[in-house]
């Protein structure tokens, strides 16, 4: 399941994919301006204001390195094409955002360039379409981008300081890893009770788990979930007697819908709450 944490929208499953309203989408370049087509994957870039980081179709602000505050991170770039490429005039942010949207919203794409291996639960990760200013659509520029940010609740601008690429292979990745607060999702940065493993387990059996009595479902969660915490922490579970495994199950009518899947979680033993991830095999 994709699990994204969603800005202002208040998006939680799939990435958002957001193009400008069209108050401010023909707003003018920046006279340092860089070509939408002449930005590569890996490059950064900031913007001064949240209304032009949210509410603007286009991006032609200078790049900076991505080791400088800011917000935005180009992941991939692809080719506007379709009945909507051979417009003389850009079409309007809402037609784009209609075109683009399964171009930027690509789940596997997204986490190969965040470095995410299978036991990764990534979060904390929004996704933004850019597309040519008017004048580079009239001289044919049909180039699009797909941008990375980090979610915020709130608009504080700069967001990051590093780049998102591969970010999840490194030892500093709490930020944009799935974690819970008692029924709150957050970051695994922010004080937590538990973290999220890869992949879902498959139950069996044809009772629904939930009435089994506790030892047995016990048994059952181990055997589910184990293996799986094994493979996150990079040694056996047994070894880190401050954790345990727990998760999700099905409810009743999901159950009897056919519904076997469940997020297996690393929780702590005690009930004090930490902050960071503890995956393992990090660089």
């Amino acid at each position: 399941m994709r699990r994204w944490k969603g800005h202002l929208a208040g998006l939680v499953l799939g990435a958002a994919v957001v193009l400008g309203a069209a108050l401010l989408a023909y707003a003018p370049a920046s006279p340092a301006a860089l070509p939408t087509a002449a930005t590569t994957p890996g490059t950064c870039h900031v913007a001064d204001d949240w209304l032009e980081l949210w509410w603007t179709a286009s991006d032609t602000g200078p790049a900076v390195p991505c080791t400088q505050p800011h917000q935005t991170e180009t992941m991939w770039l692809g080719t506007i094409d379709g009945p909507v490429a051979a417009a003389r005039r850009r079409p309007n942010p809402e037609l784009l955002t209609k075109t683009l949207s399964s171009r930027c919203d690509d789940f596997v794409r997204v986490r190969t360039y965040l470095g995410a291996a299978t036991p990764d639960a990534h979060w904390g990760v929004n996704v933004l379409a850019r597309v040519p200013t008017p004048a580079e659509w009239s001289r044919g520029v049909r180039t699009f981008r797909c941008e990375a940010l980090p979610a915020t609740s709130t608009h504080d601008q700069p967001v990051i300081d590093e780049t998102l690429r591969d970010t999840l292979r490194r030892t500093d990745s709490a930020r944009f890893r799935m974690c819970r607060s008692g029924d709150r999702t957050v970051t695994c940065d922010q004080r937590h009770d538990s973290e999220a493993m890869n992949p879902w387990a498959t139950l069996t059996g044809t009772s629904w788990p939930g009435d089994l009595p506790n030892p047995a479902m016990q048994r059952m969660v181990r055997s589910a979930c184990g293996p799986v915490a094994d493979r996150y922490l990079g040694a056996p579970l047994s070894s880190r007697r401050d954790l345990i495994v727990t998760l999700d199950l099905a409810t009743r009518e999901q159950w009897a819908g056919g519904g076997r899947g469940a997020q297996c979680w690393l929780t702590n033993a005690s009930t004090t709450q930490t902050n960071g991830t503890v995956r393992g095999d990090l660089q």
